[in-house]
């Protein structure tokens, strides 16, 4: 229909609806002054599992196939009545502003039987055995989307306590460039089966030759959010040059050098090694060691890192890739 121009004589219902007549669904009895529920299809039920309630029988309303109108859906209207009526109710008493559930067509209850039970609507008070309760065709709409919108927030909450975990981890990515040898110098350029030291192939990486046993060392500064009452880990990238030596590790030195200390106080903290590298040639293989939380002093402190392949490198070259640390982030004042 097309929108009027003039003016429209519109019927006012009333401010709030107190009753309504439905269709009825098909072969079914419903008892005057008894709650009745809507079908999927809109139609006044008599209480199924799973249909919410919108009101109750004003009177008996018969469209069973014994019925003069045959019983089909949509042969009887029923008039149901909108508003607060007490029912008896099963289980814990229902406390006002509590969502009721249909237990049957006279009874109410808080549990909504993991789902299975349909929305009844609000209860308003509860005296004695009788819940009081506000049917409507709102109201159980009203509800349906309070309940998603809660879930909806759950979801968020959800969502930002993963963020909060993720914000809860430290990193602390270590430029290879920084490298340096025990002497101090810096790595030259990689020489096979005589110099490690850096090689470019598609990135840069750091390659130690066939059964050599140098370190290298990196110096981080720990961030004041290091959590030292939690593990420090140390990450690394690695492959290998040659499909022998699938048992080979690094093992990671550490020493802390932290203020009010000597620079050379600290034990080593490491001497813990890898997981194996045990890719196939040239496949990279993240591979972790961990600095216990009772190795980690308060800050502020900096980290120096050895690394050194595994005596079980007698066959293949090892790359570095790339190395970081993950770290527990405590709050900071």
């Amino acid at each position: 229909m097309a929108a009027t121009t003039t003016f429209r004589l519109t019927e006012f219902a009333g401010l709030k609806p107190t009753k309504g007549t439905l269709e009825q669904a098909a072969n079914t009895l419903i008892i005057g002054g008894t709650i009745v529920t809507v079908d999927a299809d809109g139609r006044a039920d008599v209480v199924t599992p799973g249909q919410n309630a919108i009101g109750v029988a004003l009177a008996d309303s018969d469209n069973r196939t014994t019925a003069p109108e045959g019983g089909a859906a949509g042969a009887v209207k029923c008039q149901v009545q909108y508003g607060v009526f007490g029912f008896d109710y099963d289980g814990a008493a229902p406390a006002p502003g509590d969502v009721v559930y249909v237990a049957d067509n006279q009874t109410v209850s808080t549990d909504s039987d993991s789902g299975a039970r349909g929305i009844a609507g609000y209860c308003s008070e509860t005296i004695g055995s009788t819940c009081y309760v506000e049917f409507g065709p709102t109201v159980a709409g009203q509800i349906v989307i309070a309940a998603t919108e809660a879930a909806q927030l759950d979801t968020a909450q959800a969502d930002i306590d993963n963020l909060q975990t993720d914000v809860a981890m430290g990193r602390i990515d270590i430029p290879l460039g920084s490298a340096r040898l025990a002497d101090g110098t810096a790595p030259g350029a990689f020489t096979d089966g005589s110099a490690d030291g850096f090689v470019v192939d598609e990135g840069v990486m750091y390659r130690w030759n066939v059964a050599s046993t140098t370190p290298i060392w990196f110096d981080v500064a720990l961030p004041p959010e290091l959590d030292d009452a939690a593990a420090v880990e140390v990450h690394a990238l690695c492959s290998r040059e040659g499909a022998d030596d699938e048992t080979v590790v690094l093992t990671v030195g550490a020493y802390f050098q932290r203020a009010g200390a000597a620079y050379d106080a600290d034990e080593n903290a490491g001497g813990a090694s890898t997981p194996a590298i045990a890719g196939a040639t040239k496949v990279i293989t993240e591979t972790v060691a961990t600095i216990a939380a009772a190795d980690v002093p308060a800050g502020p402190c900096k980290l120096s890192i050895s690394l050194v392949p595994s005596a079980a490198l007698d066959a293949d070259d090892l790359n570095l890739h790339a190395l970081w640390i993950e770290h527990a982030r405590a709050l900071t004042a």
